[in-house]
């Protein structure tokens, strides 16, 4: 009997092997166990090369951030990842914050504001709500001046300094008392002394005890207080002279064009050049004499002085007591010249003022318009007339005589002028 033909449809992994006892091929062999399979995986087994054949790839694993961790769950063939980005830390008002994927932390940034430079008074707190600094705190107030004060706030001891002092009472008088106005700053004085007036005449002089002193003038005279009462001394007193201020001007002693108008001082000149030891006043002109008439008659010369004419026409003539009050012609004489009279009488007082200089009017006339009392010298200026050299009242050629005669003899004044030399250079010539 044929052996019976090896079974053909035999698996990769068996084997046919004829059992002679049977008869019969015994395949063996077994499929090689399926390998264990990850979730992702399926396997077929491929005849060719008798082995399973695994394919299916695991999911890539995802991309996790810093903080997280990824884990390959084979019962839901996922990944599973973990972990928790730590929380935003509590921030400042003033703060932002960002994460910070390279040191996997919170990046804060912002700086609180600076505080405010404080008054020595002030304090500050932050607030977090208005994320600002709030100032407290008042300077104390200024206190209450005086009017003569000043205050300056002073940050170093954190106080008003208060300057400036009281003006000093000032020196009061016995009568006065003083009161500070704080309105006006200054002190009010008041208080009005009483006055103790005293009216007294004399004669001449007179020496207040209260004093001490010696007046010869009227007047009203504040003495010594007594027991805080002023002393007045009302005084009168009638004077011992009467004193006449007069203006006169020789005319050939006039120097022309002067100004103020003067007179050549011809006295001086004539005593300095003579080597004088008495030259008197620089302003010395020449001796004059000054006469004064009874109104009532004229031939009675009731007082004579014969003062120093200075250069600028001024003469002081002092006469007796007894004149005061009278009334007289004045009389003007110098021994060139024709005597020159007073319009009208004069009435003395202690101190009298009068000028024939100044107004031709005041000299005397005898109401002959070709015949002036005076010669005009300039305008509104007037001098006598000098050249009556033989004393007989009159200006006329023959005074020429006497002047030819000391001219032919070159007469020089010497220690007195002489009545030749008109225009007081000391010569007649």
């Amino acid at each position: 009997t044929p052996l019976p033909a090896q079974p053909t449809n035999l698996s990769c992994w068996q084997t046919a092997t004829f059992n002679d006892a049977t008869c019969s091929w015994d395949v063996t062999g077994t499929q090689t166990v399926q390998p264990t399979l990850a979730c992702y995986q399926t396997a077929v087994f491929n005849t060719t090369s008798c082995s399973w054949d695994i394919s299916g790839t695991q999911a890539a694993q995802p991309t996790t951030a810093c903080y997280q961790t990824a884990s390959f769950n084979a019962a839901t063939c996922s990944w599973v990842i973990s972990g928790t980005q730590a929380a935003q830390p509590t921030l400042a008002c003033y703060q932002i914050a960002a994460f910070n994927t390279t040191s996997c932390a919170w990046d804060v940034t912002g700086t609180q504001a600076a505080q405010p430079t404080l008054a020595c008074f002030q304090t500050a707190v932050f607030n977090t709500t208005s994320c600002a600094w709030d100032v407290s705190g008042t300077q104390v107030a200024q206190p209450t001046l005086a009017c003569y004060q000043t205050t300056t706030f002073n940050t170093t001891s954190c106080s008003w300094d208060v300057s400036g002092t009281q003006a000093v009472q000032p020196i009061l008088a016995c009568y006065q008392t003083a009161t500070f106005n704080t309105t006006s700053c200054d002190w009010d004085v008041t208080g009005t002394q009483s006055v103790n007036t005293i009216t007294q005449t004399a004669m001449g002089s007179y020496t207040w005890s209260n004093n001490g002193q010696t007046y010869t003038a009227s007047g009203t005279y504040t003495g010594v207080v007594e027991n805080c009462i002023a002393q007045v001394l009302n005084l009168t007193i009638t004077p011992l002279s009467a004193t006449l201020s007069l203006e006169v001007f020789l005319d050939g002693y006039y120097v022309n064009n002067s100004n103020p108008s003067s007179m050549r001082p011809a006295r001086y000149n004539n005593l300095v050049a003579s080597g004088s030891t008495n030259t008197g006043s620089a302003t010395d002109v020449d001796i004059i004499t000054v006469e004064l008439r009874s109104s009532s008659n004229l031939d009675v010369v009731a007082y004579s002085v014969s003062p120093i004419l200075q250069a600028n026409g001024s003469v002081q003539c002092v006469f007796p007591s007894e004149a005061l009050g009278g009334s007289f012609y004045i009389v003007v004489k110098h021994r060139s010249a024709v005597p020159l009279w007073s319009a009208n009488p004069v009435s003395l007082s202690a101190s009298t003022a009068f000028s024939f200089a100044n107004n031709s009017i005041n000299a005397f006339s005898d109401g002959d318009p070709t015949i002036t009392p005076m010669h005009t010298l300039v305008s509104s200026l007037y001098g006598i007339w000098l050249g009556e050299l033989n004393d007989d009242g009159y200006l006329d050629a023959v005074d020429y005589a006497s002047l030819e005669t000391d001219i032919n003899l070159s007469q020089y004044g010497g220690l007195y002028l002489l009545d030749g030399d008109l225009n007081g250079d000391s010569y007649v010539d």
